[in-house]
């Protein structure tokens, strides 16, 4: 399984090239996308927004 483990039971993956990474959840065989994050702000940023 690509990325590392994050908060709240998701696992993150830093693009290359890019200060951004993808913070994602994976249920039975289906990844969901939570958040595109970028490198600067402070981690967890996005809890607060998800749906």
């Amino acid at each position: 399984m690509a990325g590392s483990p994050h908060l709240a039971g998701t696992r993150r993956v830093f693009l290359e090239r890019f200060p951004y990474a993808l913070v994602y959840r994976v249920e039975a065989s289906v990844a969901t996308i939570l958040a595109v994050s970028h490198g600067s702000q402070r981690p967890g940023y996005w809890l607060s927004r998800r749906g």
